[in-house]
């Protein structure tokens, strides 16, 4: 248990977290909506990795993450409580409102790659 309120220690950690509650979103995706680069997001990305709190899968070029099942099913009242505080938090709200727009405008991943800037300008924020 030690080592999973570590990994939530990060601030960075918590907003992608927060953000994966919200869907499954590959790291392209993930550095658009936090407003981080590649290396973080994965390096991040690794350590809730490394304690089971995400799962991954691969689809073509890209690896898509979200929160593992499991970890919900043994940690929902945890996941209750970050809920209720990430919810309220500024940053974190201006991130999923990143991922509001993006969903709401019909983007994915290969638009990312073909025009980064754009889409960066398009969610704001």
């Amino acid at each position: 248990m030690e080592q999973l309120f570590k990994v939530f220690s990060d601030k960075s950690r918590l907003r992608l977290f927060w953000v994966l509650l919200h869907g499954e979103y590959c790291v392209c995706e993930l550095e658009v909506f936090l407003r981080m680069n590649q290396s973080t997001v994965s390096f991040h990305l690794q350590r809730l990795r490394s304690e089971e709190v995400l799962k991954a899968s691969k689809s073509a070029q890209w690896v898509h993450y979200t929160v593992d099942p499991k970890f919900t099913q043994e940690n929902q009242r945890l996941i209750e409580f970050m809920r209720e505080k990430l919810a309220v938090d500024g940053e974190c709200m201006e991130d999923l409102k990143r991922v509001e727009r993006y969903t709401s405008q019909g983007m994915n991943c290969k638009i990312i790659a073909d025009d980064r800037d754009r889409v960066v300008d398009a969610l704001g924020g």
